[in-house]
């Protein structure tokens, strides 16, 4: 258990310092190459290679700490404030970025080893992901096909009401049969909760990363998938569901 415990902790450290990082190995591409050419694919990788070699070096030497508290975040953050002061480029705003982004992965890691350490289990993954990404796609089909009344237009100019609408409905209804009918690990009374709460968080989750890219002018936040962006792409929702299920889970003195 000791050994899973320092693995996932080490993991958490790695994604958190790796995926905001990787706005810099695009920055670095996009200056001296094309995009979309052999260079510019091999200096963005560099990019995001150096960062994590040095993730992987700083999550090892993090592990005598698991035992003892959170002094890593301090350290993070206070690695941040001194980058900054030594490396102009590097402001404030781009402090509050990366350590904002790093802590919403944590989160999201420390809310998947919760839900496994608990007996919920791939059932439990699985009904947050259905909340999640039914949510997703079925707003995508909804707005396509039936949005008329724009969201916020500074933030997410696609998004429409009746695609948030029946995002939500459609989402609520999936996680609610599986919660209720398939999932029997979970409590009926946390399901019910759950399925009208998270299709909900998925699109402020959704809305929220649109906001972090408007601010930095930024497409997406990466290009391993052509045409669908970076990982942190694909699963922005995802990780604002996993925290809120995660509180959920407290609510219910689950796991603690």
């Amino acid at each position: 258990i000791l050994l899973d415990v320092l693995i996932a902790y080490v993991l958490e450290m790695v994604i958190a310092l790796v995926l905001p990082f990787s706005r810099w190995g695009m920055e670095l591409a996009s200056k001296y190459a094309e995009p979309g050419t052999l260079k510019f694919r091999l200096l963005m990788t560099t990019g995001t290679a150096i960062p994590f070699a040095i993730a992987m070096c700083l999550g090892m030497s993090f592990i005598g700490t698991v035992l003892i508290g959170h002094q890593p975040v301090s350290i993070w953050l206070m690695a941040l404030f001194f980058l900054a002061l030594l490396y102009e480029p590097f402001d404030c705003d781009q402090v509050v970025y990366t350590f904002s982004a790093s802590m919403i992965v944590v989160f999201a890691v420390h809310a998947v080893r919760r839900i496994y350490a608990s007996s919920f289990g791939w059932e439990g993954m699985l009904f947050v992901g259905l909340a999640t990404f039914i949510c997703d796609t079925a707003a995508y089909f909804f707005g396509s096909f039936l949005g008329k009344h724009k969201m916020i237009l500074r933030v997410s100019p696609n998004k429409t009401w009746e695609g948030a609408v029946g995002g939500y409905v459609c989402g609520v209804i999936i996680a609610m049969l599986f919660g209720l009918f398939a999932a029997k690990s979970l409590p009926s009374d946390l399901v019910i909760v759950a399925a009208l709460t998270l299709p909900a968080v998925a699109e402020v989750g959704d809305l929220a990363f649109s906001l972090i890219k408007r601010r930095w002018g930024m497409k997406d936040f990466g290009s391993i998938f052509p045409g669908h962006g970076g990982v942190l792409d694909r699963i922005d929702s995802l990780l604002f569901c996993l925290m809120i299920f995660n509180a959920l889970m407290i609510w219910k003195g689950i796991g603690l």
